[in-house]
């Protein structure tokens, strides 16, 4: 279940480019990001601050494919409501790069999904699954990556394939910008409390 974050807003929007008649369900925290979720593709939005997440995943389900980026509550909801030999997929990825070729300049940066509920908590705060009992009882398959893991493999497929879908319009990129490294902190702060929109950037200069 995708949420507005930089790496869930594009989820959404490459799984209707491969994938036309899936049906996506996501979530966010406020209305103005659930609106732009369904623009983005997603047939089926829920708030997660609001709304009964359960419920609506109990209507919409069962879920055959969820990838986890918040972990938590939601994580258990999903759990509730997976369907028979389900697959969860848990992703995070956590280094900085710069990668270029001839026609493309790629800046792969700091990016953490996966557990986004549970980073700011100290362990002994941090919620508990309590629907794990169903990965066996429902046959289900977690998988975790690491995305440094299988940057060598598929940057160059990425690469090739992922800018053009930008520069096309096909994907759409929305950025929220903090003006100058002051606001460093408050940018960092925002990514795990959901207060940003779409990919966060420090501008540090107004270089055209």
């Amino acid at each position: 279940m995708p949420t507005l974050t930089k790496a869930g807003s594009f989820l959404i929007q490459f799984l209707k480019l491969r994938h036309p008649k899936l049906k996506i369900i996501a979530s966010a925290g406020t209305a103005q990001k659930l609106e732009v979720m369904r623009s983005l593709g997603a047939d089926v939005v829920v708030d997660y601050k609001k709304e009964n997440v359960r419920a609506t995943l109990a209507q919409h389900g069962p879920i055959d494919i969820y990838w986890d980026n918040a972990a938590g509550p939601i994580l258990d909801d999903a759990l509730a409501n997976m369907a028979e030999y389900g697959v969860i997929v848990v992703s995070i990825y956590t280094f900085q790069q710069q990668i270029s070729t001839t026609k493309t300049h790629v800046l792969t940066e700091l990016q953490a999904c996966g557990a986004i509920s549970s980073y700011n908590v100290e362990e002994k705060n941090r919620p508990p699954v309590k629907n794990f009992i169903e990965v066996f009882q429902k046959s289900l398959t977690v998988k975790g990556y690491r995305g440094p893991d299988f940057v060598q493999q598929y940057m160059a497929d990425f690469i090739a394939e992922i800018p053009p879908l930008v520069f096309a319009g096909k994907i759409r990129l929305r950025e929220h910008r903090y003006d100058g490294l002051k606001h460093a902190g408050q940018a960092l702060a925002d990514v795990h409390t959901g207060a940003n929109f779409g990919k966060s950037l420090i501008v540090v200069s107004d270089d055209s």
